[in-house]
């Protein structure tokens, strides 16, 4: 089994569930057009954007609540319009702190996670202890790169001084491990968190 210097996370969908589909039925509830939001799938956020301005730190909340409330014609409230932002947000992965915990014995461990304000703030909190594991948490609205674009993973390389041929990267989407790939990082795609403790047998 191959070891690593150092282990690079995402968060959602690796370390910890979440389901986007909660705030497209949730903001929905509140919309004049719910047409709009008809068979829509995550992509449908995910590709948004005025979200990808948010995640990347371009956008104060309050004006990412001002343009998503037009964008998808909403009569919300803030406190409702968080609710529904953060129903993304289910729980952490039962095995992510003993995971990690555990690879952070003998290897570098960061985090690098396309996320925004309100969810940080959310999760935050409930994930604190297997945070402190981490060397560094490379969150997208703090370094203003969202993957899959190259230059999020070359600011790692930058400011973490993590060479990628030393560096497992692991994610739970194609795209993102592609990319990661190319730049000359090991990758590992995990479809669910469920399947996370499987890493201490993989490498």
């Amino acid at each position: 089994m191959k070891k690593y210097k150092n282990y690079l996370f995402d968060f959602g969908g690796v370390l910890y569930h979440i389901n986007i589909n909660n705030a497209i039925r949730n903001f929905s509830r509140f919309s004049s057009r719910k047409e709009i939001f008809d068979a829509k799938t995550p992509d449908f956020l995910i590709n948004n954007s005025t979200i990808d301005l948010y995640e990347k730190g371009l956008l104060s909340t309050d004006m990412f609540r001002f343009q998503i409330r037009s964008d998808f014609s909403l009569n919300i409230t803030d406190e409702d319009f968080d609710a529904c932002w953060n129903s993304i947000l289910l729980h952490l992965e039962q095995n992510a702190f003993d995971v990690i915990k555990k690879l952070s014995e003998d290897s570098n461990i960061s985090l690098l996670s396309n996320t925004s304000t309100l969810h940080y703030k959310s999760f935050l909190s409930e994930c604190a202890d297997m945070f402190s594991f981490f060397d560094k948490l490379y969150l997208s609205f703090e370094i203003g790169f969202r993957k899959p674009d190259a230059n999020a993973f070359q600011y790692v390389i930058d400011h973490g001084n993590y060479v990628p041929e030393e560096t497992l990267f692991i994610d739970d989407t194609d795209i993102n491990t592609k990319v990661a790939a190319r730049m000359g990082f090991d990758v590992l795609k995990i479809n669910n968190p469920s399947k996370l403790s499987d890493l201490l047998h993989t490498v």
